[in-house]
């Protein structure tokens, strides 16, 4: 992952080629992130998981975090066979809290990591 206003793709690819052990199977590719979230996670009988709902950043750690916790809220609410209109509400209310706990906790990583080797 690298940031365009510090990098070339050029100067970003050899600096991943230059940290490899060993072959590598072809030339690096690159995909464009793009960060936000959905504003309504639950619709009708959908739940919006993992990408589908939105991203931070590309690491798996916090998309698998947000994915298991995603899975979890609903759950709580599934046994009930008089479903509430009000959970869907109550979910929607909760995803941009949990969002903004993975971003704390993104920019918290970032900011006490020791990273020196670079403007970024």
């Amino acid at each position: 992952m690298y940031c365009r206003e510090y990098l070339c793709q050029d100067e970003a690819s050899a600096v991943l080629l230059d940290s490899l052990d060993g072959k590598t199977r072809g030339e690096p590719s690159t995909a464009r992130v793009s960060t936000g979230m959905r504003r309504f996670a639950w619709a009708k009988n959908c739940v919006a998981l993992g990408l589908a709902s939105g991203c931070l950043e590309p690491l798996d750690s916090t998309a698998i975090h947000v994915v298991q916790s995603a899975m979890t809220r609903p759950l709580r609410y599934l046994p009930e066979w008089d479903f509430e209109p009000r959970l869907p509400e109550e979910f929607d209310h909760q995803s941009p809290l949990e969002f903004k706990r993975v971003s704390d906790f993104v920019i918290l990583h970032c900011k006490i990591g020791q990273w020196r080797d670079s403007e970024l």
